[in-house]
């Protein structure tokens, strides 16, 4: 959505239609959102530990062997 609080000097004098002024504002206005949107940059990726980092992870948090835990990491 292009939010605009355009003047009634940017309209025709019926007030229903834009004017040449109102147009070349429309326009850069929306060339501002375009080049906004298009120039973002992207978010760096999110580096997730691989599966058996996480087990050995938490067997020495829980000081236990892999048995030791119900709901092991391992068996999955």
């Amino acid at each position: 959505m292009l939010e605009t609080d355009l003047n009634r000097k940017y309209f025709t004098k019926y007030g229903q239609h834009l004017n040449l002024s109102g147009k070349e504002l429309i326009s850069v206005k929306l060339t501002m959102v375009m080049k906004e949107f298009f120039n973002k940059k992207q978010l760096p990726s999110i580096c997730l530990q691989w599966k058996d980092s996480i087990s050995e992870g938490l067997k020495s948090r829980l000081g236990g062997s892999k048995g030791s835990t119900s709901g092991s990491y391992e068996s999955q």
